[in-house]
């Protein structure tokens, strides 16, 4: 009697797991069937930049490029669903840096990808012992120029600090928003022409502004620049007066004081 049990209920485990695949097999069936008939509406037809002339052409021809050359088994490559924006926004950036990003959408009514990029603004010039590039205000170099004197000017007179190179950052946000802004709010007084980047300025968190006069003052770009600003007003009047052309630099690095030095 028991063993007659134990048949009935593998036969009938038998069945449940046939059923159970068949079941599989058809959803599979259907699934398959529902994405090839509607798989054409995800198709990346055609890709469209609103970048610049040359930028423009050579963005459509990357994504192209990808497109083309990927292959999913049986699903073309131009399929929206096996596009990876991350990494195609990455190589993107790689390949035209003068972009600081790149949003890409798909549009399946028309099965048109669009690419918007976003230009990076030029604030600044570096300059090494090569040629100068036009720098951003996050402090990265984006473009080769033959002459910084339409820029405020970042040297670089440290050759530990590495050689300047397109795209990688070379200077902390920080200290581009101090020097643009302490330059912008004591231009109508003091002409700042250049900033001196060391490797140990950097490391102490400040930097060394050059006037046009050709002193210069020191300051930390971790204090707001209208305090610094505010500060070096104090000691100008109150201290050095008309004595400009005889001082060598100001010191501003201490919140509560500041030095001076005269030639």
């Amino acid at each position: 009697m028991e063993n007659r049990e134990n048949y009935f209920k593998r036969r009938r485990q038998r069945k449940g797991l046939k059923l159970f695949w068949l079941v599989v097999i058809l959803l599979s069936f259907m699934f398959l069937v529902y994405f090839l008939a509607f798989n054409r509406y995800l198709l990346i037809k055609n890709v469209e930049a609103d970048a610049a002339s040359p930028a423009k052409e050579n963005i459509i021809a990357l994504i192209n490029n990808k497109l083309e050359n990927k292959r999913f088994v049986f699903m073309p490559g131009n399929n929206f669903l096996f596009f990876n924006k991350d990494k195609i926004t990455s190589e993107l950036l790689t390949a035209e840096p003068s972009f600081e990003s790149f949003t890409i959408n798909f549009v399946p009514s028309t099965q048109v990808l669009k690419v918007e990029g976003r230009l990076r603004k030029p604030v600044g010039a570096a300059c090494g012992k090569g040629p100068c590039f036009v720098i951003d205000g996050n402090g990265i170099p984006f473009s080769q120029i033959e002459t910084s004197k339409d820029f405020l000017l970042f040297s670089i007179r440290d050759q530990n600090l590495g050689e300047i190179k397109i795209g990688k950052k070379l200077l902390p946000k920080e200290l581009i928003n101090f020097a643009l802004e302490f330059k912008r709010i004591n231009d109508s007084k003091i002409k700042i022409n250049a900033v001196v980047i060391e490797e140990n300025y950097l490391t102490a968190r400040f930097l060394k502004l050059i006037t046009e006069e050709g002193w210069y003052i020191f300051a930390l770009f971790d204090f707001l620049p209208e305090n610094v600003s505010e500060n070096l007003k104090l000691i100008l009047e109150n201290e050095i007066k008309d004595g400009q052309s005889h001082l060598e630099y100001i010191d501003l690095r201490y919140e509560d004081k500041a030095y001076y030095k005269l030639k």
